[in-house]
């Protein structure tokens, strides 16, 4: 209990700073995880109850993202959105076959450091959007459908991560071109056949309605709501975890159901209350994650390969500025608006430890590898959500400056 008390105490402490600082709150998690690391060690139950707690958040969040998702909004950018992606894809693969090829890396750790450098923190990427003025609105909203891509990109890409140790090119082929034709045929449903799909999800849609008194029934409405809000988080975690239980029992990543489950929850015309309702919940699990993240940095070994963990994180950070540069530049771009949007798109995933906990199950990657690749997702989080801000402010430095 005393455990668990100096937990939550760290958590707020450096959640209400990260606040203050202006940066995401998964910063304040990450460092609870790592002053309470020396303290509940790497096996301790409390690191294992967040680990599992933030697998659950992970699901939460793809959840979350597909009951966001505008569909409308959505189809108006998703192409040049999508092609942004291939081409930030066809990057990452080169970079794969050149670490294949002449570094002599296995296939899974290729693939693995190929979609690393392809996919952004939506987490982080959504608050930066909140305190940079920089970008038009059009820019944020590419840069949202361009997340929303990855998102997507996310449950084949855990497909060919879950399946290139084990399984076939067969098998995995399969698997991945029916998600993706089971997603994009679901996205049609809902949104060209909108009255139709209303029809079919009527009963569903009854779960999560607020109950509105009719004026006839001498019903304490605020006893209703709160029964009702009670009704609604219950059934979007049942529905989250079912859709997640479901598809790895079919074969799929259990990442793929929660965000069908999302999109289909998402169209049922109360976002608004689904959300208020749900995320808190999800919120807390995410944190879990990011605290058990923090528990794995590990301070002798960074002490002990700091040379090496400073150079691979400048690089890192170097290729996957200009990697989106390139692709921005490619697509017409201006060079200052390129500039911003690849700065912001810099840091990595918070998906990147799922692939890393995937590949280390099915021995597709070392514990060295591990631990090498977790601390260096780790910084670029840290660094991927600070140097937007800093680009920011020596911008308008500069422009006092020159006026």
């Amino acid at each position: 209990m005393n455990d668990l008390t100096l937990l939550l105490v760290i958590s707020l402490f450096f959640s209400l700073g990260s606040k203050w600082l202006g940066q995401p709150f998964l910063l304040g998690h990450i460092l609870t995880g790592l002053c309470l690391g020396p303290f509940f060690g790497h096996v301790s139950f409390y690191s294992r109850l967040a680990h599992s707690l933030g697998d659950l958040g992970l699901l939460m969040l793809i959840f979350h993202i597909g009951i966001k998702l505008d569909l409308n909004d959505f189809k108006k950018m998703w192409k040049q959105a999508l092609l942004i992606f291939l081409l930030q894809l066809f990057f990452g693969l080169i970079l794969g076959f050149i670490l294949l090829k002449f570094f002599h890396f296995n296939l899974a750790y290729s693939l693995l450091c190929a979609f690393l450098l392809v996919l952004s923190s939506t987490a982080v990427v959504v608050k930066l959007l909140d305190e940079m003025d920089e970008l038009a609105p059009e820019d944020q909203s590419l840069i949202v459908s361009i997340l929303i891509i990855q998102d997507l990109a996310i449950v084949p890409m855990s497909i060919i991560l879950n399946g290139i140790e084990n399984a076939s090119f067969l098998n995995i082929t399969w698997k991945v071109g029916l998600s993706i034709v089971g997603l994009c045929g679901l996205i049609q449903f809902l949104s060209t056949y909108s009255n139709k799909s209303q029809k079919v999800l009527k009963p569903l849609k009854h779960i999560f309605e607020l109950v509105e008194d009719s004026g006839n029934e001498k019903v304490d409405e605020k006893k209703k709501k709160e029964a009702n809000q009670e009704v609604i988080t219950l059934a979007s975690l049942a529905m989250c975890f079912s859709f997640s239980s479901l598809s790895e029992l079919l074969g799929f990543s259990h990442s793929y159901g929660p965000f069908l489950a999302g999109l289909i929850l998402g169209s049922l015309g109360n976002k608004k209350q689904i959300l208020a309702f749900s995320k808190p919940i999800g919120s807390l699990l995410l944190m879990s994650f990011f605290i058990f993240i923090g528990t794995n940095i590990d301070i002798p070994y960074i002490k002990e390969n700091y040379v090496l963990i400073v150079i691979l994180t400048l690089l890192t950070l170097i290729v996957r500025f200009l990697v989106n540069y390139c692709v921005l530049r490619i697509m017409k771009f201006d060079s200052l608006k390129s500039f911003f949007i690849s700065i912001v798109l810099s840091q990595a995933s918070e998906f990147s430890f799922s692939f890393l906990g995937i590949l280390l199950v099915t021995n597709g990657i070392n514990s060295y590898q591990y631990k090498l690749i977790t601390t260096l997702c780790i910084i670029s989080l840290t660094l991927g959500s600070v140097l937007p801000l800093i680009a920011q402010s020596v911008k308008r430095v500069y422009d006092k400056v020159t006026k």
